[in-house]
């Protein structure tokens, strides 16, 4: 097998787990807390409490919610502390995964005068690293593996079991189960089996439960006792707990190291028994005492069973468990609609609060991340200084990486500026640092510079703040193509300091203006010379560039959701510009796709999807949906690549609209069209999973929600029958 394929693997699955496990690790303790304060309340919240914490395992990393307890942290004194402990446990962007991106590395001197060659990034513990990764992972497989065969050959134990019972056939026990039946209003259709290969009654089945009952039991004297039986399965069956066991079964499989998740499992094991029993006591025609003397009875005869691991609901369980059950009888028992209900919407309310946990890990970006938005991009004004070089390597050791010169003699200590009346906030509320300060390699011309300040990466658009009180000296609001810092905006402050704000697309303040820490001032472009949309944001002492990251936290930039950070843009452009009904672009299709972040299925990752995908029969027609002139027809198209076969029209006041993966382009370039004109056929031309349409509107070159400007009346919905 390859070895590079499984290092791939396990440097995405092992972190996927730790970071799972943390996450679980604080709902844990949060719930463990409720739980005890609520020791005397209802069952049914404990059993709520600790689900939460299974939930949270088999939820995405990546959740966040704009209310989340998570969020309320950056507020909070014990931040940095929470942070520093998840970088602890999680290691450094560097650590996960981010390639260090350099050849080589270069530190300034005065005495070097030759620009130093074929120096290479060392990383001394890569392989090991890797090795130590695939290990965890090889163990984790076997694990899973292991364990998902001991679950499958219970679940066929059980199945062999009921395929040799015995329907029982007696009047008095059908008649039992009919009024617990009706009692819990099953609707589905319940059967009753017997034999003598299982000491314990159990439910199984989901759409057709079957509930299993030892011969034995078949003779006990007091049919009260059989009567609590029947109805506790019956319990079960009213609550689906077969298929919340499934799940629980899934969560223990995968986490099967994690001590956590076994505890939970009992706890909810048990608290779901002792909801059975209450819902029993409910009908009021079993006393408590009569029930837990069932109970007793039924261990007596000793029809408990082995201790094996819970794959289905039953009555039997651990005789410990057997006494928690009995004291817990004379608890609640009658909880009404209106308490459930409360319950439902106080733990729906505590997931939303509790369950996010993204970005929980600060981001500390220090040159490349090579998941960012956009290549890094340097000022081409900045100093190349390549008459004081000296080399150094770089080795990683654990989570850090340290940097060794050459001669450690030569290296020059960069002298921090310490401003006293002076604090910043940051120019950008969105985005994401893709170039640090210091000496970097220019995208373009491929030299080693220095980068005078730090890029942050954002949608173009998102709204720039001056980052402290001053006054505006220089207001750039025209630029030239790919060249220097394109639309720029310089600050002066007290105490000698400047920032500088370039490569905007708007320059909202004039020279000279009076400006307040926080005020939007442009907004972020790509202008001048810069290899894609983001703000490059500098502060200046005497007229020398300083780290910025020595004076700001960059790591509590919020992460970019396209689809939000566009939001006002798209309004403002569509108040603009004029807004237009485009005609749905297909008569006979379903939308499987929607605009903005979603789940690529050939890439196998979120991307930005730029458009709306309409699933249709091959040879569906294509229509325009709106006036215009086609301006781009694309015939010829690589093989699972790209957006195939397609057509971009242009309409009025800015809009474009595109098509793409078309099986046939009816419709030629310089083609005035009509609204709902054919200019083409559904197919699956490009990368495309299957036969579909992908639609864009694009207003000023930037694509938005179709949804929002389509008029859905003449669409009508294909069921796909493959």
């Amino acid at each position: 097998m390859d070895f590079q394929l499984i290092a791939n693997l396990s440097r995405k699955i092992i972190p996927l787990l730790r970071d799972e496990i943390f996450y679980a690790g604080i709902v844990f303790f949060v719930v463990w807390l409720f739980t005890v304060l609520l020791k005397k309340k209802s069952i049914r919240w404990h059993y709520a409490l600790w689900f939460l914490v299974l939930l949270r395992l088999m939820l995405p990393p990546d959740l966040s919610f704009s209310l989340s307890g998570r969020n309320l942290l950056f507020q909070s004194p014990i931040y940095e502390k929470i942070t520093s402990l998840f970088d602890y446990f999680t290691g450094s962007p560097f650590a996960n995964g981010t390639e260090f991106e350099p050849e080589f590395m270069i530190f300034e001197h005065e005495s070097q005068n030759e620009f130093p060659e074929n120096i290479k990034y060392v990383n001394e513990e890569n392989s090991t690293s890797d090795l130590i990764y695939t290990i965890l992972f090889i163990t984790w497989v076997l694990g899973f593996s292991v364990f998902l065969t001991i679950y499958i050959k219970k679940l066929y134990r059980f199945h062999l079991i009921l395929k040799r019972a015995q329907i029982v056939e007696n009047i008095n026990l059908q008649k039992i189960m009919e009024d617990w039946r009706r009692f819990f209003r099953v609707k589905r259709p319940v059967s009753i089996v017997c034999s003598d290969e299982y000491l314990s009654p159990f439910t199984t089945g989901i759409l057709k439960p079957v509930i299993y009952l030892p011969k034995k039991m078949l003779y006990l004297k007091n049919k009260d006792h059989l009567e609590s039986i029947i109805g506790h399965e019956m319990g079960h069956i009213k609550r689906w707990d077969n298929l919340w066991m499934k799940f629980q079964s899934l969560v223990q499989i995968t986490y099967f190291f994690n001590p956590i998740v076994w505890f939970v499992n009992s706890r909810i094991n048990l608290s779901r028994e002792c909801i059975c029993d209450q819902m029993v006591l409910s009908k009021k025609n079993i006393t408590a005492v009569t029930y837990g003397k069932g109970i007793m009875a039924v261990l007596n005869m000793n029809l408990i069973g082995a201790n094996e691991v819970n794959v289905l609901p039953g009555f039997g369980s651990q005789r410990k468990k057997i006494i928690y059950r009995i004291k817990n009888l004379t608890g609640e028992n009658n909880m009404g609609k209106f308490q459930s209900k409360i319950i439902f919407g106080v733990l729906i309310l505590l997931g939303f609060f509790l369950l996010p946990m993204a970005e929980t890990v600060v981001e500390k970006e220090t040159l490349k991340n090579n998941n960012s938005l956009h290549a890094e991009e340097l000022q081409q004004e900045g100093k190349t200084k390549q008459d004081t070089f000296t080399a150094v390597k770089v080795i990683k050791k654990g989570n850090s990486f340290s940097v060794v010169p050459v001669n450690p003699d030569e290296v020059e200590i960069t002298k921090q500026i310490v401003f006293k009346n002076l604090s910043f906030v940051l120019p950008l509320k969105y985005g994401r640092v893709t170039a640090g300060f210091g000496n970097m390699k220019n995208p373009f011309t491929k030299k080693i510079v220095h980068h005078n300040g730090i890029d942050i990466g954002a949608y173009k658009g998102t709204e720039v703040y001056t980052a402290a009180d001053g006054k505006v000296v220089a207001a750039v609001a025209d630029a030239e193509k790919k060249k220097g810092p394109g639309k720029h905006i310089l600050i002066q402050h007290t105490e000698g300091c400047e920032t500088f704000y370039s490569h905007l697309d708007e320059v909202l303040v004039k020279e000279g203006q009076e400006v307040k820490a926080g005020e939007v001032i442009g907004k972020v472009g790509k202008t001048g010379m810069s290899t894609g949309t983001h703000l490059h944001f500098e502060i200046r002492y005497d007229g020398e560039a300083q780290d910025p990251k020595n004076y700001l936290d960059f790591g509590i930039l919020k992460k970019i959701n396209k689809t939000q950070s566009k939001t006002n843009q798209t309004k403002t452009e569509i108040k603009k510009n004029g807004k237009i009904k485009f005609l749905f672009p297909v008569n006979e299709g379903r939308i499987t796709s929607s605009f903005g972040n979603r789940f690529d299925p050939i890439k196998k990752k979120e991307t930005f999807h730029k458009g709306i995908d309409i699933a249709a029969q091959k040879g569906t027609n294509v229509l325009a949906a709106d006036d215009g002139k086609v301006i781009s027809v694309v015939n010829e198209y690589t093989k699972n690549k790209g957006p195939g076969r397609n057509i971009v029209i242009d309409h009025k006041n800015g809009y474009q609209t595109f098509y793409a993966h078309l099986d046939t382009a009816m419709a030629t370039e310089g083609q005035v069209v009509k609204t709902g004109q054919i200019i083409g056929h559904v197919g699956s031309t490009g990368r495309a999973a299957g036969n579909h349409l992908h639609f864009e509107i694009r207003l000023n070159g930037e694509p938005i929600d179709p949804i929002k400007l389509v008029h859905f009346k003449r669409k009508k919905k294909w069921n796909n029958q493959n």
